[in-house]
């Protein structure tokens, strides 16, 4: 049943989840993604096997339930006890969803496959899993899983240095402006 208030009712209805927390220390832990055994075999896993970013592990559901029964976890997010990919784990935390898929029926009633990850930083796309993962979704959910390769490139084109996130933007050298600036 469609929720009817604001943005939160399209993240929980369509994506299956919303960011309800911090559940890694924000800007204190990394998360490291871990494939969920089970889903191995599935499209969007082929050639994913490291899963790295600086952001922390999010919370998309209330302490002490679960993602929806309609979505299937893919990545479990596991909280590290630092910002290097090579931290140890935070066993005081349970790994949660990270990367799921699900499927949407709209006004037309057509079902439609859909992914949700909440990684995303700029800096966690320096993770070539993150990327792969990402790219196989694309495909995915365009029903084009017959051309997800695990040998298919996902280099980044040329330089990327992304900025670290946050909101101190004089710190980040960053000035907030409106779309209109960019036209």
């Amino acid at each position: 049943m469609w929720s009817t208030v604001g943005p939160c009712a399209f993240r929980e209805d369509v994506l299956g989840g919303t960011f309800r927390g911090h559940h890694g220390g924000s800007h204190r832990e990394a998360t490291r993604g871990i494939l969920v055994d089970e889903q191995r075999a599935h499209p969007i896993l082929r050639g994913v096997d490291d899963i790295w970013g600086p952001s922390d592990v999010y919370r998309t559901y209330p302490d002490g339930a679960s993602l929806p029964e309609r979505c299937t976890a893919l990545v479990m997010g596991q909280p590290l006890l630092g910002l290097k990919p090579t931290d140890e784990p935070n066993t005081k935390k349970v790994a949660l969803p990270v990367a799921w898929t699900t499927t949407w029926t709209g006004a037309l009633a057509k079902a439609a496959r859909v992914f949700h990850v909440t990684m995303g930083s700029a800096r966690d796309y320096e993770s070539a899993g993150l990327r792969r993962l990402t790219v196989n979704a694309a495909y995915w959910c365009l029903g084009l899983e017959d051309h997800i390769t695990a040998e298919s490139s996902v280099d980044l084109v040329g330089p990327y240095t992304p900025r670290a996130s946050g909101f101190d933007y004089g710190k980040l050298d960053v000035e907030p402006r409106l779309p209109a600036y960019y036209r």
